[in-house]
């Protein structure tokens, strides 16, 4: 359901700019975007991962010790941010891998209940509209 707001935004932009409009639908009008725009992340993490000059920031992030792997944890558990996520575990390269697991995992379980208090939240009213109109 789009906002009155929102209907108000587009017919304005319509009218003001509509060749913007057009452009925007063709560029946003691919069949599977989402997992278009997944496999564009996948390859900028590998290029940059690939890059001698994130070793520098790579170094900070072993500065931290276990820190960053618990960092490398929560962008894994972003969904579109976990290539980056599994860029950072690999260029780290922990000595013990079972604590690392542990670690990264705490991260990646923080991130889900971050990701799912936002949408609780959000979404509330949302759920309140759909538990009155299925009472009536």
């Amino acid at each position: 359901m789009v906002h009155k707001s929102h209907r108000k935004i587009h017919k304005k932009l319509r009218k003001h700019a509509p060749k913007s409009v057009e452009k925007a639908k063709k560029i946003f009008s691919f069949k599977y975007p989402k997992l278009f725009s997944f496999i564009i992340l996948i390859l900028l993490a590998y290029y940059i991962f690939t890059q001698p000059f994130i070793s520098g920031l790579i170094e900070v992030f072993n500065k931290f010790g276990q820190f960053g792997i618990f960092i490398a944890g929560i962008l894994t558990g972003l969904g579109f941010a976990a290539p980056f996520g599994f860029g950072l575990l690999i260029k780290i390269n922990p000595s013990n891998i079972l604590l690392a697991t542990l670690i990264g995992g705490v991260g990646a379980t923080i991130a889900d209940l971050l990701i799912f208090k936002t949408i609780r939240c959000s979404f509330m009213d949302e759920f309140k509209e759909l538990e009155k109109k299925s009472h009536s």
